[in-house]
Order: C-alpha cells, then structure tokens, then sequence
C-alpha cells in the first residue's frame, strides 16, 4: 500500500523546536520546562514540507516553542533555526562531470568492446579489400557495397570509442560487431579460396606430362630400358611435339636414335610384321588401339615409357566475352584419373556459340564416332571425332572442328569425367528426363536404371546416362541430346544463388583439377559482373549433326582394325553452319 501523504506546512519550511536562548548577565539560564510536559526541550528538527501538520506542531510544542511557531520565518534570529532553502544552497550541486569516473583502458566492457570493433574494422578492410582483387561485382554494386561497409565501420568505432556511451550500447554494439566479423571472416575465405582457385586452374602457363609408349612385338628381346641403348625407333608424325622435341627426349632418356615414317600403317604394323621392330606411340593411341583389337594387345608388348614435360601457354586474350559473341569448343575426355591427361580420347565435342547480348546460346554436338579428316594427314584415311584426343590432345580436336564447321573459336575448355561426376554431386544431382518406354540399364555402369519420365540423379549416374548409346536406335545421335540435357541441366541448377551459396565450397573442390581451359579469370570475373548486373534469362538451343549411316571402317589412326565410323550428313553440317551463325549475329 503506498504511504499515506501528508499535507503542506504553509507558514514556515523549517522551525528548530528548542527554546529560544536570551542574553543575561553572564549566567546560563536553565531551560524553562513546559507546564504541559516534564520532558526536555526537543533537539532541532527539519521539518519539511508536506511532511507535518502545523497543528501538530503546536500541539508538541511547548508555550515559547509556539510562540516562535506562530512567528513569521524573517523574525527567527536563532541560528540553529536554519530553512529548507538555506539547506539547499550550502549543498554542494553534483554534477554527471563530477561524478569519477574509471580511466577508458581500466573499464573491462569498453576494452573488450574496442578489441571486438577493432578486429571487425580489420577484417571488413580486408573483406573491401577481396571484394575488388576478386574483381566479380558490377561497379553499381561494388560501390555502395564498399561505401556502406566503410560508414558502418566508422560509427560502430566512433560509439565504441566515447566515454558517455551506455553499457546497454556497448553490449548493442557488441553483438553486432561479432555478427559482422564472422560474416566479414566467412566471406574472406570464401573470396580468398576463390581467387586461388582461378590463379591455380585459369591463370598463366603450365606445364602437363606427355606420356609415350616404346612398343615392339610379344616375343621381342627388348624388355627394358636398358636394352634400348642404340636401338632404332620408328614414330608417325606427332600432333603434339614437334621431331626435334620427340628425336632428343629419345636420345636423352633412353640412349637411342628415333626416326620417322609419314605412313602410320607401316609404323603400327612393325611390330606385328618384326617381332624386334621398335615403334613410339601416344599412351592414349596404343591404350585405344589395344581395347580396340585383342590381336594387336596380345601380340604387342610394352618396353618402357617415355615422359616429357611441356609447357602449355593460353592462347591470345580474344577480348571482354561479355561484350561481344564469342565460340567455345568443349571436349569431354574419357578418363577418370584425378589430373588432366594431355592426351586422351574426346567423347563429347560441343562447339558452343554464346552471345552476352541477346542471352542466347547454342549447343552444337559433334557424334564421337563422326567420320572427319584429321588436319596435317594425309594417306587417304580419315579418322573419327573422338580419336583426335589421342592423337594431339584438345587443340587438335579443336582444330578438327574448326575445319568441319568453317568457324575460328576463341577459347576452349575440357573436363574429364570426375568433373561431371563431382560437380553432379556438388550441387546435390540434378533431375534428367528419359524419353524411352521402358528402363534403360547403363551399358557403361549397370547400376544406374534410368526410369521414363523424371529421374533424380547422382553424378555417377549423371555420367553414366550422358554416356549411353546402346540402349537407343539412333545411338551415337541420342546420346549427344542426353549429353547436352545433363549440360543443360547442370547449368540450371548451378545459376541459381542458392545452390552457389549453399555448394559453393564444393563446388570449387570437386573443379579443382579436373578441367583444362584457355578461359581466364578475367573471363570468368566479367561474365559473373554480367549475370550480376543485367540478370539476363539465358536461352539455350541445341541441335547435333545428323548422320546418313555407318560402317566398319580403317581409320587414320587405327589402320589396322576396321571400327564403326559413322559418315556425315553435308545437309546437317551446312544446318549446324547456319545456326552457329545466327547465334553470333544475333538473329
């Protein structure tokens, strides 16, 4: 219950109740003694206002005491008779300045929010400082983003540092400022990690291992390579290094002379035709050669290898790829091995058309098996697409389409299987649609069923799906349309921001070494600015080369074994021509 209040004392503010002392002639007087009462003069009380009644104070008091209640406050001499106001003004006023204060450096909550604001402030200066090495954000962004960072880091160091702010602030500031350092370290890693990762697989020369075979017949008396030294040695003509490379790595590494024959039947049959003949193949050629033919594995052997190191330089710098159309070759490698293999067959050939301008993009499919001339050969022979891989690694499949389609691209990329299968399984799968009846059992991996209609797929099945032909009528031609819908798909899911957010770490793992491209940093850096600035809604077309039959054929590089080679269609070929063109120009 809140106490009763009491009413004000109009007269007088404060009145000592103790009897008035007069002058004498030298003697003390006793204090006189109220007829009312026998006890002794009260000592002096404050009475203040609304505290006690007036005639209270009347009542308690004596006949002089009265007397001097009733009396005006001016009229009172008696100097322990002291007002209210009087009391207030010989109290010393405190002010919030005099109160004392602790030193800044000896307030525990101010020094551990200065440790905590200063740690963030060196860590957004360093998340500024990623943001524009990374080089990935349009300028419309990139500067309110770095202006609003820098502001933020200002007025959280500027609360922190004044004396007069609350320790309710303080504790504010506090968990913000831990909320924007882990954000600020997050996001240094992540640039970080991302820009080592564009340095190590896009930026500048490297140098990659060209493996060869020294190969001679099953019952030959060359079984080392000590029993090379000044042995002969016969090599086609190489797609790859040049004669002198090839004649003193010979020389060099096994102490023996190497020649060279323009007929590569005569070169792969020696060994067939003298059990002692010595030829040098590609590792990729003779491993091809081998799962091709049983009789050639069975009666062929090989001596040692031979490993040569060469430096592989990126091509010219074509320009901004999101300002202007551009074409991109894509070869997909049949290996699974964690590196990229300089040579090795290409299973999938795309010839890629982009346009940044009209958001338009078209997936042009070479059939692996399609009959080509190989550029620099001659002999009468053609080959197949895919065998160009083996013979002189991407730049010669490259080339290979150029010639096909009348058309010069600006840069390349391969990518080996593990890349699809990590990057599949990066993104958490992906959802593929068979267009078949019935199920469809993986030739190339008999564990993956792919049902009719939408199926949800891991990378191994993604790969295994991409790869199929067996199951299919049209073969070769159907398994480019379902190896473009996995790149289709693959696409879709990876544009979105929340799988980039949520897989991004992955992501980079599962790339990191299992692609080869002449793109750069800076391409990638101004494609993502591009997506980022304009958001453009990407339309992608596909269209692969028709064939008119197939056959069993001898081969430019197997000229031995007769393979299955599937002959062009010119109508189709003038067709992809066509569309490449209008892609490019925009129509």
């Amino acid at each position: 219950m809140a106490p009763k209040k009491k009413k004000t004392v109009k007269t007088m503010d404060v009145v000592a109740a103790k009897s008035k002392k007069k002058p004498s002639s030298g003697k003390a007087k006793k204090p006189a003694v109220s007829a009312r009462s026998s006890k002794p003069a009260p000592k002096p009380v404050v009475i203040e206002d609304d505290e006690i009644l007036l005639s209270e104070a009347l009542d308690e008091a004596s006949p002089e005491e009265a007397e001097e209640l009733e009396r005006p406050m001016s009229q009172i001499s008696d100097p322990e008779i002291v007002s209210k106001e009087e009391i207030k003004k010989e109290e010393p006023i405190m002010k919030d300045s005099d109160t004392p204060k602790k030193p800044f450096f000896k307030n525990p909550l101010k020094v551990c929010s200065l440790i905590i604001v200063l740690a963030t402030v060196v860590s957004v200066g360093f998340l500024i400082f990623n943001i524009s090495r990374s080089n990935f954000l349009p300028a419309k962004i990139f500067y309110p983003s770095v202006f609003a960072l820098i502001v933020l880091a200002l007025v959280i160091l500027r609360l922190t540092a004044r004396r007069k702010t609350k320790a309710v602030t303080h504790i504010i500031i506090d968990i913000f400022s831990v909320i924007l350092l882990a954000a600020s370290v997050f996001g240094n890693f992540k640039l970080d990690d991302t820009i080592t990762f564009l340095d190590k697989n896009l930026n500048g020369a490297s140098y990659q291992t060209i493996v060869y075979d020294v190969i001679t017949g099953k019952t030959s008396k060359y079984n080392s390579k000590e029993s090379l030294k000044d042995s002969s040695i016969i090599a086609p003509p190489d797609f790859i290094l040049s004669e002198d490379e090839l004649i003193n790595a010979v020389r060099d590494q096994l102490n023996a002379n190497l020649t060279f024959n323009e007929n590569n039947d005569a070169v792969t049959n020696l060994p067939l035709n003298d059990p002692d003949g010595l030829i040098l193949l590609g590792d990729a050629i003779y491993t091809s050669m081998t799962e091709a033919s049983a009789d050639y594995a069975s009666a062929t052997k090989i001596v040692t290898t031979l490993k040569i190191e060469k430096r592989i330089d990126k091509d010219a710098d074509n320009g901004d790829i999101a300002e202007k159309p551009f074409m991109l070759f894509l070869s997909g490698i049949d290996a699974r091995e964690d590196y990229m293999p300089y040579a090795s067959r290409s299973d999938v050939n795309i010839a890629i058309a982009v346009n940044p301008k009209t958001a338009q993009i078209l997936l042009l499919t070479i059939p692996r098996d399609y009959q080509i001339h190989v550029p620099g050969t001659s002999g009468g022979l053609n080959d197949k697409m895919t065998h160009t891989g083996s013979l002189g690694g991407v730049q010669l499949s490259k080339a290979t389409a150029e010639e096909l389609l009348g058309v010069k691209f600006d840069d390349y990329a391969r990518v080996n299987f593990a890349f699809v299968v990590g990057l599949v399984d990066a993104i958490g799968g992906i959802t593929i649609n068979s267009d078949w009846d019935t199920p469809i059992t993986c030739w190339t991996n008999r564990s993956c069923v792919i049902q009719p209609g939408d199926n949800n797929v891991d990378g191994e099945c993604a790969l295994a799906f991409a790869r199929e032909r067996m199951a299919y009528d049209t073969g070769d031609t159907h398994r480019a349309e379902n190896q473009q819908q996995v790149i289709g798909k693959i696409f879709e899911k990876i544009s979105k921001s929340s799988t980039l957010l949520g897989s991004y770490s992955a992501i980079l793992d599962a790339l990191d070494g299992t692609f080869e491209t002449s793109l750069t940093s800076s391409d990638i850096q101004s494609f993502v600015r591009l997506q980022l600035d304009k958001t453009p809604s990407w339309k992608i077309h596909s269209y692969t080369l028709a064939t008119t039959g197939h056959d069993e054929l001898l081969t430019y590089s197997y000229p031995t074994q007769p393979l299955y080679v599937a002959y062009q269609d010119p109508a189709s070929v003038a067709k992809g021509k066509q569309l490449i063109q209008e892609i490019l120009n925009g129509n």
